[in-house]
């Protein structure tokens, strides 16, 4: 009869790792890895390309706010 051999006990890492990489958890570990990246994008400047162009006209009601002030206006 061949002896058996003994696995050393997994330590926190592996234990986590084969967590982690288990097929039951594989829809969780995608949604939290898909958030991961979602949040950052958003917040790094890459996110400004979502953004539609600012563009200011004439016609527009809020355009004087756009204008500089004269330079004799009182602050």
């Amino acid at each position: 009869m061949p002896a058996r051999v003994r696995s050393a006990p997994k330590g926190t890492f592996g234990a986590a790792y084969e967590t982690i990489t288990s097929p039951e958890n594989a829809a969780v570990v995608r949604s939290v890895a898909v958030f991961g990246a979602a949040v950052a994008f958003l917040s790094s400047p890459w996110a400004e390309f979502l953004l539609p162009p600012y563009v200011f006209s004439q016609a527009h009601p809020r355009a004087a706010l756009a204008a500089p002030l004269p330079s004799n206006a009182p602050l």
